[in-house]
């Protein structure tokens, strides 16, 4: 986790089998950084607003519930 205070992030969630990390900023202070292939490193977006699935079940599946947040808009 102290790879994460490198890059002035946050983590905003954490599963045993996985965690998701927010950095904010620039295009030019975040490029996908070279981190070693150990990692794991899945996934990188760079977006506004977003939601994300949390870890996975007991199974190793992606969790998979649907949730109604109605109209949700950018803050």
């Amino acid at each position: 986790m102290q790879i994460v205070h490198i890059f002035r992030a946050n983590i905003v969630d954490v599963a045993a089998d996985s965690l998701i990390v927010e950095v904010i900023g620039t295009r030019d202070k975040y490029r996908r950084p070279r981190l070693p292939k150990s990692f794991g490193v899945v996934e990188v977006m760079r977006t506004g607003t977003i939601a994300m699935n949390r870890g996975a079940d007991s199974r190793g599946r992606r969790q998979s519930s649907k949730v109604d947040w109605g109209v949700a808009s950018s803050v």
